[in-house]
């Protein structure tokens, strides 16, 4: 299947430009860190998302300090809360690009394998009429398909 609207080229400066661009928004989240696999295990179903019990409990907390124990900091809690509202939509909307981004990584791949198939099947049919250097053609490019 062909997508005509991929049909284009990227020049330098197009790719230079997207390069800054993240380079910029990188920039922008320099507090973004790295949870390791063996971290998610453990945070489990911690993890999940669960926005009512964590603004809801702080609201209790506010009608309730004393309740807090020091440990506690109601406002690294809030602004926390806060921050995750804020980041959300911005990682609704990378979550978006980032699916375009692959779904077309797919679509190039796929036409440019069936591409490559269809110029196989031309190059053995050339192999048939005994033209020169073809096999040698071919036979490379089986073992690029099957690699």
């Amino acid at each position: 299947m062909t997508y005509d609207n991929i049909n284009v080229q990227m020049s330098a400066t197009q790719l230079a430009q997207l390069k800054d661009a993240i380079h910029q928004v990188r920039n922008l989240l320099p507090f973004l860190i790295n949870i390791t696999p063996e971290e998610k295990k453990k945070l489990g179903r911690k993890a999940h998302d669960r926005l009512a019990f964590r603004k809801y409990s702080m609201q209790l907390a506010l009608q309730r300090p004393e309740l807090l124990p020091p440990s506690i900091s109601m406002s690294e809690w809030s602004n926390d809360i806060a921050l995750y509202d804020d980041l959300l939509p911005i990682y609704q909307n990378l979550q978006q690009l980032l699916e375009g981004l692959s779904d077309t990584l797919l679509a190039l791949r796929l036409e440019g394998h069936q591409s490559g198939i269809l110029f196989l099947n031309i190059l053995r049919a050339h192999a048939k009429t005994n033209t020169m250097g073809i096999d040698t053609m071919v036979s490379r490019l089986e073992e690029a398909l099957h690699s």
